[in-house]
């Protein structure tokens, strides 16, 4: 619940409680809070009041890491303003400033969570590239690029590289100088990790090689002449995120210090369908989430979950095991809505109405819905990445329908001023409309061009500038409409600034550079190509690119078709990772691209496609 606020409220404690009490009476709760969440004091110990009845307080013992002890009859009670409080509030305040977001949990698989792995392209430090199937990333998009997805913060290591080690128990006796070895995991490479020991009792492992390509956790093991009983967990990681993927929330939980201590403010949490399949119960999946959901709102951060949806894919499995898996599944997952209810910092984006297949008796996913029967395809990648930007909306201070980047001359580019502003006074859109290069017709907003880069459909292919924007908002908007008939698989078309000096927009060698965009689509059938690109070239060859969109450019779907979402015309933000520009660099090109399957369709690929607030700038 949202976090109520009294003044002087003080009262005495009515009866002793023992160490860990949920429940508590006092002498007076008249000017205290009549609901929870408010927090109270008691010597030395803070409580989460959570429900209040009367003089009965329903709490949660030990908040913000206090220590559970018990209390005496008569102790002081008093209603404080806490480190925790502030920090909620200020996290809640500043959400709407571009918030820190992060992973955690068993989100580093492919196709799962975020997709934040170099391996299948998704989210590469130190820039950012959006995967066709994150939801996090369709999300982003869908808030017109509001989030800050900072991977500086996570793990540092190589791709399913040993990222740390944890230290379960230290043991006792151990010399300064003991051996840790590896065994097991898959990976290669040697892995160097030095103990750190005080009193006998391992600290700390320094892990100075990392290995590489782990596919699960290694076993470690202790060498010296002394000591005895330390136990060593090894964390697979890759870079920029605190996703671990194959992990169970037992193992989860034990690197939840790691994303506490990490200053972000929304920690998006996937973890749990490991457990089904190695014999945790339910209780066991709950009781850690519930650890690590109280932890990181005692720790003033925002939480989103994301339950585990079920799956056709379960290895190993006999049958009997598939059934109570998938009973434990939906146990685990009524138990979170339950604990979501009252307002706490948390937020559950639930992908079943799209993801169950209803007519199936084993509920497994429905078709397109998954890549292996377990992970995101990308249509649901973008389904998913649509409910979570619904119900984080109003967290960022947005409408249902987010407002579009800023659209003025204000925005514009000046060295002293505003050094962020945009590079390209052509982002209005308001200059004298041209004439589009055959085969399209109509008309095309200047400063920039439109080609079609391949195919051989002969269809409708015209342009339009909308000079009175339909959202209200100021400058033009290009609206271009597509109805192809019969053509290729590869029909190609590209909107933007074409081959020109870096010297003509202020570009200069050693410059970072990013290109954004709005982009609004409806009425689309067989879409698979939707694409910003920035090129930046030498004597007509690219030497350096970036590109936000379908990064894989292949199909954005299995069947060819780009989802419809929202009523069909939902608006987002492409955006560039931001580059440098390299030393002898004299031209660059910055296009929005839309591409479709005409092949054997005839009149079925179709689309209206508007572009809105085209900009380049420098990140500074």
């Amino acid at each position: 619940m949202a976090e109520q606020f009294t003044n002087l409220a003080q009262t005495t404690l009515v009866g002793g409680i023992a160490a860990g009490a949920t429940a508590l009476s006092v002498a007076s709760a008249v000017k205290f809070p009549a609901s929870g969440d408010f927090r109270i004091v008691i010597d030395q110990e803070i409580f989460l009041v959570t429900g209040v009845s009367g003089n009965n307080f329903t709490v949660i013992p030990g908040y913000e890491g206090t220590q559970t002890v018990a209390h005496t009859s008569g102790a002081a009670v008093a209603h404080i303003l806490t480190a925790g409080v502030i920090s909620r509030l200020y996290n809640a305040a500043n959400l709407s400033v571009s918030p820190r977001i992060q992973a955690f949990g068993d989100s580093r698989a492919a196709y799962c969570g975020l997709n934040v792995n170099a391996a299948n392209a998704g989210f590469v430090y130190p820039s950012i590239r959006y995967p066709a199937s994150s939801p996090l990333a369709w999300a982003n998009r869908f808030l017109r690029g509001r989030l800050n997805l900072d991977l500086s913060l996570g793990y540092q290591g190589q791709f399913q590289a040993i990222a740390s080690v944890k230290v379960i128990n230290g043991g006792s006796n151990y010399s300064n100088a003991p051996s840790v070895s590896f065994s097991g995991g898959g990976g290669s490479g040697t892995v160097f990790a030095t103990p750190i020991v005080s009193g006998g009792v391992i600290q700390s492992v320094a892990v100075t090689t990392q290995g590489s390509g782990f596919t699960s956790l290694p076993t470690l093991s202790v060498s010296d002449v002394t000591g005895s009983g330390a136990v060593l967990q090894a964390v697979i990681g890759g870079t920029g995120t605190f996703g671990v993927g194959g992990e169970t929330t037992t193992q989860t939980l034990n690197r939840l210090s790691d994303i506490i201590a990490a200053p972000v403010d929304i920690v998006f949490v996937c973890s749990g369908t490991n457990d089904l399949t190695v014999g945790i119960s339910a209780a066991t999946t709950k009781a850690n989430l519930q650890t690590i959901f109280d932890s990181l709102i005692q720790a003033g951060k925002f939480v989103i979950y994301c339950p585990d949806q079920a799956r056709s894919w379960w290895s190993t499995l006999t049958t009997p095991q598939i059934t109570s898996a998938r009973r434990q599944l939906y146990d685990v997952k009524r138990w979170a809505y339950q604990y979501a209810a009252g307002g706490k910092n948390i937020i559950i984006v639930d992908g079943e109405d799209f993801w169950v297949d209803a007519t199936s008796s084993t509920g497994n996913p429905k078709a397109l819905m998954t890549s292996d029967g377990l992970h995101w395809s990308q249509a649901s990648a973008q389904a998913m990445g649509l409910q979570l930007a619904r119900q984080l909306a109003p967290l960022l201070g947005l409408a249902n329908n987010p407002p579009a980047n800023i659209v003025s001359q204000a925005d514009s580019y000046d060295a002293t001023y505003n050094p962020q502003g945009t590079l390209n006074f052509g982002w209005l859109m308001s200059a004298t409309p041209g004439t589009p290069t055959a085969p399209l017709t109509g008309s095309i907003v200047g400063n920039f061009s439109v080609f079609r880069v391949s195919g051989s459909a002969t269809g409708t292919m015209a342009g339009s500038v909308e000079t009175s924007r339909s959202d209200g908002l100021s400058g033009n908007r290009q609206v271009f409409t597509f109805s192809l008939g019969v053509g290729t698989n590869a029909e190609r078309f590209s909107f933007g600034i074409t081959n020109s000096l870096i010297s003509a927009y202020n570009i200069n060698v050693g410059d970072k550079i990013i290109a954004e965009c709005d982009m609004w689509l409806s009425g689309h059938a067989n879409v698979n190509i939707l694409l910003l690109e920035l090129n930046f070239t030498q004597s007509g060859s690219v030497v350096i690119q970036a590109y936000d969109g379908d990064t894989t450019r292949s199909t954005l779907l299995v069947a060819g078709n780009y989802m419809a979402l929202a009523g069909d015309s939902t608006p987002m933000t492409l955006r560039t990772p931001s580059v440098t520009v390299p030393s002898g660099t004299t031209n660059f090109t910055c296009y929005a691209t839309i591409g479709f399957d005409a092949s054997g369709a005839a009149a079925s690929a179709t689309a209206t496609w508007k572009i809105g607030n085209f900009k380049i700038r420098k990140s500074v």
